[in-house]
């Protein structure tokens, strides 16, 4: 990172009286956003800058520098000091790439803005800047003739200029295309690769044997035993780089490497070679690629191997058992598994032999497994159990690992044992027992539904530790007492559980009722309900609701008219007012209002945008997506209503989708349902956002919520 990561991207903008960063950005690298990337291979700067990254800094006006250094299959970048610097205010660094001469050359927009069309202060401006070594090697021609001969154009890929080698590759490629190559090239080049005495000189005749179609299999499946990682991975990947799958050769070559394979590099492109291969003849090549504990942590590696296996999964199930239960790669593992137990409908034996194969094995190996059922399963009430489950779900019991042993408690729910339903309710009613370990089996409880849950959740709504989530599953469950004892209990519940009662309570219009009469009364504050459970109420579908729910709390939202008048007025109230905010205040009320929804300074839900990034600086900005949400809805935003058959009524984004079942997220939470408890899903066209939010708080708050959100760096919470 080239800024203080702890202070907020905001700090590294340029905020001193002159104009430039802070000094702990400066110290970093200059501020968040580059633009641009070179890889300086041009022969005329000095050895320290060859090969290393540069990136133009936006904000610092320089160009950094970055070490590049292998971490496991990929690299990863180390800042070094940083490189070339401007004075001048107006630049703008877009981009930089190498020339012929084997100077820099960099293009600047050359303005005052920072990003985002900011202010848009120049349309016509521009410059592009030279950067020599002045005491470098002479610059090597502009350019290559085109009379040059077949051997200069070999000679130039062993010279110190990336640009030459690249431009002579070409005019060899043309000439061999034409048939007007001279057939001694190919032999100079491979001669030149038999040597073997410079791996860079080596591998540059590598490539332009590949350009001039001069590779052989021999040549590449020898290549596949040198001690050099580079040519190794280079062999993989131009044996699997064809039209065709790799040769049945290089497919036994690729099985008999892959287990000793030292190097990270290759066993990723031999995982990449992976996919290039038939679907049943994958096995073997991912059983050696399985084995290298290594990858396990690799960011690459894992996934590569996995894209390649899941088509093998449904083709070859039984392969893929042996696969999960071999596999040191504990996500693989998981995915399999995974996408195993999507099919348990049609294939529980393959399911079956996956939990029978792993009851005696390590308890990472359980984890990994049942895991990836619960995932599978996640939404799912009812379904087959495995033929082993009984057995298997006896032994996970014993186990050592408390991760183990509820998730089969889960799963063992889910499969319809009721010894599990049982252990569940033990669970949940023991009052010492630990809080969030009650919540999760109260979560698998309400997920499904047992005959008598409703009475038996009513005989502890009492409880303080877990009366928020009990009186929300009754609602949920359409408990007719739920409503009245939701509303007697609010007052004495935490913030965090009222907002989880109140969210449930606006999806059935009973429960919604209830809380309407009790806001009427003045028994639970308006305020308890916000824009967003407004609109849900609305969404009902209850005409008589509709009406009592903008007598009581009002209406969001108007015409196109109504909002460019809304936003004029709070314009003028809020322009002034918002620098003596109270920004401690301000953000106890975005953890209330806006928090369910969106990330600001890491903190908060995935339904929205990340606010962090964003134009927030400008009040006209804020007024225009927070007044009127709906004017610019990107297609990810759209919300989505699901109707159920026990009455509720949910909005949220949908965020997957199978043939079993749909996820939605909702403010605050996830919620997995199955596609046969719905009867209706509509994607629309409106935004998740709920109008009238500013509309709907006193003008304190909107002011300390504004001022919040425009100030660029975090604040602390009030004591």
């Amino acid at each position: 990172f080239h800024f203080d990561t702890g202070a907020g991207w905001t700090k590294s903008r340029a905020g001193q009286a002159d104009g430039s960063v802070s000094p702990d950005s400066d110290a970093l690298g200059g501020g968040h956003a580059h633009s641009g990337l070179m890889i300086y291979q041009g022969g005329n700067w000095p050895a320290d800058y060859e090969g290393a990254l540069f990136t133009l800094n936006l904000h610092g006006r320089r160009i950094n520098r970055e070490r590049l250094e292998r971490s496991g299959t990929g690299y990863v970048g180390r800042h070094a000091a940083d490189f070339g610097f401007s004075p001048d205010p107006w630049f703008r660094g877009l981009d930089l790439i190498q020339g012929p001469d084997g100077a820099a050359y960099i293009s600047d927009w050359s303005d005052t803005g920072e990003c985002h069309d900011h202010d848009g202060v120049s349309r016509s401006s521009g410059r592009i800047y030279r950067l020599n070594y002045a005491a470098g090697k002479p610059p090597g021609p502009r350019g290559i003739a085109a009379g040059t001969t077949d051997a200069d154009l070999v000679a130039y890929q062993f010279g110190a200029s990336e640009w030459h080698r690249r431009q002579a590759r070409g005019l060899l490629r043309d000439r061999a295309s034409a048939g007007r190559l001279d057939s001694k090239v190919t032999e100079v080049l491979r001669k030149r690769i038999a040597s073997g005495q410079n791996r860079l000189e080596t591998l540059r005749a590598l490539w332009a044997l590949i350009a001039v179609d001069g590779t052989t299999p021999d040549l590449l499946l020898g290549l596949l035993r040198s001690p050099d990682e580079h040519l190794r991975s280079w062999a993989v990947r131009l044996l699997s780089d064809q039209p065709v799958a790799p040769s049945p050769a290089a497919t036994a070559a690729f099985v008999e490497i892959a287990p000793k394979e030292s190097s990270a590099l290759v066993r990723l492109y031999l995982a990449s070679a992976l996919r290039r291969l038939p679907v049943g003849e994958r096995a073997g090549l991912a059983t050696a690629l399985l084995s290298h504990a290594e990858d396990d942590a690799d960011h690459n590696q894992g996934p590569m191997i996995w894209f390649a296996l899941e088509p093998l999964v449904a083709a070859r199930p039984e392969v893929a058992v042996e696969l999960a239960v071999g596999s040191r790669i504990h996500g693989v593992r998981q995915n399999i598994a995974r996408r195993l137990s999507e099919n348990i409908q049609t294939g529980p034996e393959s399911v079956g032999g996956l939990v029978r194969d792993i009851t005696s094995a390590p308890a990472d190996v359980q984890v990994d497994v049942l895991r990836g059922l619960a995932d599978a399963l996640r939404g799912v009430r009812k379904t087959r159990a495995p033929s082993s489950w009984t057995e298997s779900a006896a032994a996970f019991a014993k186990s050592g690992s408390a991760e183990v042993r509820e998730r089969a408690r889960q799963l063992s729910v889910v499969f319809g044992d009721g010894l599990a339903l049982d252990e569940l309710k033990k669970v949940f009613a023991d009052a010492m027992a630990d809080g969030e370990g009650r919540r999760t089996a109260l979560r698998a409880l309400l997920e499904s539904r047992p005959e008598g849950l409703a009475a038996f959740l009513v005989t502890n709504v009492n409880d303080a530790t877990v009366s928020g989530p009990v009186l929300a599953g009754l609602i949920a469950l359409g408990e007719p007492s739920a409503p009245g004892l939701a509303v007697g209990k609010y007052p004495w519940l935490s913030p965090a559980d009222r907002s989880l009662v109140v969210g449930a309570a606006v999806t059935r219009a009973s429960a919604a009722k209830a809380f309407l009469n009790a806001i009427a009364a003045g028994r639970i504050p308006r305020d308890a309900l916000n824009p967003t459970h407004a609109r849900q109420i609305a969404g009902l579908g209850d005409a008589a609701l509709g009406a009592q729910l903008a007598e009581v709390w009002g209406v969001a939202g108007g015409g196109d008219a109504d909002k460019r008048k809304a936003i004029a007025t709070l314009r003028a109230e809020l322009a002034p007012a918002a620098a003596s905010a109270d920004l401690a205040a301000g953000r106890v009320q975005f953890q209330r209002l806006c928090s369910g929804c969106h990330v600001l300074y890491g903190e908060g839900g995935q339904v929205g945008p990340d606010l962090t990034g964003s134009g927030r600086a400008s009040l006209d900005y804020l007024l225009e997506n927070v007044v009127d949400p709906g004017a610019v809805v990107a297609a990810d935003y759209r919300m989505t209503v699901v109707e159920l058959k026990d009455g509720r009524t949910l909005n949220g984004l949908l965020r997957e989708a199978n043939p079993r079942t749909v996820t939605l997220m909702m403010p605050g939470e996830r919620t997995t349902l199955e596609r046969s408890e719905i009867t209706r899903l509509e994607t629309t066209a409106s935004s998740m956002m709920p109008e009238g939010l500013l509309e709907s708080l006193k003008p304190e708050e909107r002011r300390n919520l504004v001022g919040y959100l425009m100030h660029p760096r975090q604040v602390e919470l009030p004591k």
